[in-house]
């Protein structure tokens, strides 16, 4: 048994931010390997969220070196707004280290930070800072969580499509709108959309709008897709290029032709839904990354299969959404 210390991340310091990449990719392989860069946007700071001391990270060191690390995030999920859910959003151990309990100290830890910090739920993954959405199936890893406690809750999907010779499908119907890239001006009803439409991520609203408006953070609005009709907007996607401020390889496209582009954070007004203003947008979007020179494109995390396979998207990567109650 390896004699092993737990020694805290410091998402400042770049010597930090390679060892945990470097963990990452050489526990989970190539297909999903991460970079510091890609590591550093998942520790960054998050606007305006609660209980910003439960999130952090521990590494495993020995030898005077790490060996395994674990990232937790306790915050309130902007996504479901779920307060007593807590989030492992990494857990990586060198394979040649391997069953020698590292695991399972990095796992207990995080647990009883989590815990601590008054969640009752704990995920393995699924925020906007995790490395995956969900435990990979292709890693056949579940036995050692299921041992650990954890159940499977359900199952999501990345798409995957080489836009190079995109098609809008045969069964897009016209619909009375029109789709541009935002533009600076846009940026307060976009705002107000979201805050309307999806008044439940509040966090991520406001996280999504400082990014845009900080240029430390040189998110370009262009970047934004909104769907106008009569009322005003009426619909976003956030596209993603491989000069984006969001790491692209952040959705692992590494099995496509490059240039890489992804589409995220879709979404359009409840009382226009089922009319074919959703296929709209989507084409809309696709078609602005093809016509930008993107060929291999990610759809990230979809429980929507069926949809996406409409406009030539294939499943490339599923992930089991693990839980565990205390």
């Amino acid at each position: 048994m390896i004699n092993f210390s737990l020694r805290p991340i410091d998402p400042t310091d770049l010597q930090h931010l390679e060892a945990v990449a470097g963990l990452w990719t050489g526990a989970c392989g190539h297909a999903l390997a991460t970079s510091p860069r890609a590591v550093a946007y998942n520790l960054r700071p998050i606007l305006g969220a609660k209980n910003q001391d439960t999130y952090k990270g521990a590494f495993a060191w020995y030898n005077d070196e790490p060996i395994g690390a674990v990232i937790i995030d306790a915050r309130a999920n902007p996504l479901d707004n779920e307060l007593d859910v807590g989030y492992i959003t990494l857990l990586a151990v060198l394979p040649e280290t391997g069953r020698q309990g590292i695991g399972e100290a990095l796992l207990k830890w995080a647990e009883d930070q989590l815990y601590e910090a008054g969640c009752k739920v704990i995920q393995l993954g699924g925020t906007d800072h995790s490395f995956v959405p969900g435990l990979p199936i292709e890693l056949e890893t579940e036995s050692f969580f299921t041992r650990c406690g954890y159940t499977l809750q359900t199952t999501v999907t990345d798409m995957a499509a080489n836009l190079a010779g995109y098609q809008p499908p045969a069964t897009m119907r016209e619909v009375d709108a029109a789709v541009r890239s935002a533009q600076p001006a846009n940026i307060a009803a976009i705002q107000a959309f979201v805050q309307q439409e999806f008044s439940h991520h509040t966090e991520r609203l406001a996280q999504f709008v400082h990014d845009f408006q900080n240029p430390k953070r040189a998110e370009r609005i262009s970047d934004c897709m909104i769907m106008w009709t009569e009322r005003g907007i009426d619909g976003i996607s956030l596209l993603n290029f491989e000069d984006s401020y969001r790491p692209i390889e952040r959705f692992y496209p590494y099995q496509l032709p490059r240039p890489w582009g992804q589409v995220g954070c879709f979404g359009i007004s409840k009382t226009i839904r089922g009319q074919g203003f959703g296929a709209a947008l989507i084409d809309a979007s696709l078609r602005r990354l093809h016509n930008n020179g993107v060929n291999g494109c990610v759809i990230s995390a979809t429980t929507d299969v069926d949809l996406y396979a409409k406009f030539g998207f294939i499943p490339s990567r599923e992930y089991g959404i693990y839980r565990k109650s205390r």
